[in-house]
């Protein structure tokens, strides 16, 4: 599969499990109990894979595409600051949930 290709099935998949999370999400909005492991499970793949093996593939093309489109900088940058936000969100929900699977008393105010 060409790499394009490649990186639109895993955007895919991603949103399959961040619709899935949302789920659980709804649920908590709703004063109900979610499933923190199925949370935690997305959570720690997505920052996993994410972290290790896709948003360094995305870098290297980012910096090879700038060598030929210098003007696309900006964008790249906002892609680049996008993914230290997103890594920076799923350490702290990730943490949450740990939190809340080993017993600790979590707000749900600190969740939202």
């Amino acid at each position: 599969m060409d790499p394009v290709g490649h990186w639109r099935n895993e955007h895919a998949y991603f949103s399959q499990l961040l619709a899935l999370l949302q789920k659980e999400v709804d649920v908590f909005h709703r004063g109900e109990a979610p499933n923190y492991e199925l949370m935690q499970d997305i959570v720690r793949y997505l920052r996993d894979y994410s972290d290790q093996y896709h948003h360094p593939r995305e870098d290297v093309a980012f910096r090879r595409l700038l060598g030929y489109c210098p003007d696309l900088q900006l964008v790249i940058a906002r892609l680049e600051q996008e993914h230290r936000v997103i890594a920076n969100a799923g350490e702290k929900l990730g943490a949450m949930i740990d939190a809340v699977l080993a017993g600790s008393m979590v707000s749900r105010a600190e969740m939202e």
